[in-house]
């Protein structure tokens, strides 16, 4: 029983009775967890659908300020759109949310996949103390770079200072950035190979990839999602054209933490609403995750960890007269 509950994980109806402290529905599990000192009775007894609103969560609610982590965890959470109001009790360690023995013995045993990286080596090497110390924290991902720092709540902002094009994760910031790629360059590095940097590819194809203008009378939908590594934090963005090239109307959204698969659904779904809302009949819906593509166009595929938001998704593609769904590299 000890096992199911751990392993187990709430996806919340919008009239759902689950408390919202106490109920594992987040990703993170239960929020009492997260937090230390005392609830007062009232904050004990809070519902989910009393903490709900049309636009989101009433953050009024909760009798003080939640960490900035707990709160992203909380945005990530999705709400259905469809008014379904039962909960619905998904297995959290399955890629489809259905209970299987394999994962749960795994659960028992305490084996974790994702091991975390040993580190003892890093004291015993022939180095400088100081030199070990970075090392050391570099391990544990606990260098203060703007991704360490935002999962802490200490900054929201996560672009990198130097370059401003992508977030500064540790590996961007030894790595990744344009800058950094020009410091090695002149240590007379041109590739670093080791198993956190992946060899490069000795054979490769190159196919040219644009955008296509849809056929006239139609619009094209195109989205994209991406999650920090080092945080989970996510964000999705759209783009809406017309037959011409010619843009109607864009959207940004930043989820909060959750996974890839989720965020990609994320932003299918504000897409899928925007274009409802402007009255869109005809709309081609471009997207470069295959495995969201198949599971929209399977009507058999189910998948109990992602069923709100799947379902709404489905739901919103019933809103036009005519639609279709491509993946696009």
């Amino acid at each position: 029983m000890e096992t199911f509950s751990k392993g187990s994980r709430w996806m919340v109806g919008r009239e759902s009775n689950l408390k919202v402290w106490h109920s594992n529905w987040t990703s993170k599990g239960p929020l009492r967890n997260m937090i230390q000192g005392p609830l007062t009775w009232e904050a004990n007894q809070l519902e989910i659908r009393e903490f709900l609103v049309d636009t989101g969560w009433d953050w009024s609610k909760i009798p003080f300020e939640l960490p900035l982590d707990i709160k992203q965890v909380i945005q990530a959470t999705p709400i259905s759109l469809t008014g379904r109001g039962k909960d619905v009790l998904a297995w959290s360690e399955s890629p489809q949310g259905k209970f299987d023995l394999k994962s749960a013995y795994k659960l028992a045993e305490g084996f974790d996949a994702e091991s975390k990286f040993e580190s003892k080596w890093i004291w015993k090497a022939d180095m400088l103390p100081r030199i070990k110390y970075f090392l050391w924290q570099c391990a544990h991902n606990s260098i203060g770079v703007k991704a360490c720092l935002a999962r802490r709540g200490v900054v929201e902002e996560v672009n990198c200072p130097i370059c401003q094009e992508e977030a500064e994760t540790l590996l961007h910031a030894l790595r990744d950035c344009s800058r950094v790629r020009l410091v090695w360059r002149k240590l007379g590095v041109k590739r670093i190979h080791c198993a956190a940097f992946p060899r490069a590819l000795t054979h490769k194809s190159i196919q040219r990839i644009r955008w296509e203008r849809p056929l006239g009378g139609w619009k094209k939908l195109n989205t994209n999602s991406s999650v920090i590594e080092s945080s989970g934090m996510a964000g999705c963005r759209g783009v809406v054209r017309d037959e011409e090239g010619i843009w109607i109307a864009s959207f940004t959204r930043r989820i909060g933490v959750t996974a890839s698969f989720e965020a990609e659904l994320w932003g299918l779904k504000d897409g899928l609403m925007l274009c409802s809302n402007l009255n869109i009949s005809s709309l081609v819906v471009e997207l470069d995750a295959k495995a969201i593509v198949d599971a929209l166009l399977n009507a058999d595929y189910v998948n109990n960890a992602i069923s709100l938001i799947l379902d709404d998704c489905r739901l919103l593609m019933t809103r036009f007269s005519r639609l279709q769904v491509n993946h696009c590299y």
